[in-house]
């Protein structure tokens, strides 16, 4: 979801739904910002392995849309290098 889609809030913001999450889609577990032209994403575990994900894997999808899965990490994602 572009960053852009979100409205900006004022100091009394209450915030905003990023995405539907729980049910059938289970729990949202990591989040990044992709710069739009960056062609991969390196993901730290918590074992210390680095995994390079291509970004086209993400989908593109509306905020209230259904996200999907993009991969099996074993363990914890702790970090998202650049």
């Amino acid at each position: 979801v572009a960053v852009d889609e979100f409205a900006v809030q004022g100091r009394a913001g209450k915030g905003v739904r990023a995405t539907a999450s729980g049910g059938k889609q289970g729990p949202l577990v990591a989040v990044c910002t992709v710069p739009e032209n960056a062609a991969t994403v390196l993901v730290r575990a918590a074992d210390g392995s680095v995994v390079e994900v291509n970004v086209g894997a993400f989908p593109q999808v509306a905020r209230d849309g259904a996200s999907g899965k993009i991969r099996n990490f074993d363990g914890v994602v702790t970090a998202f290098l650049e």
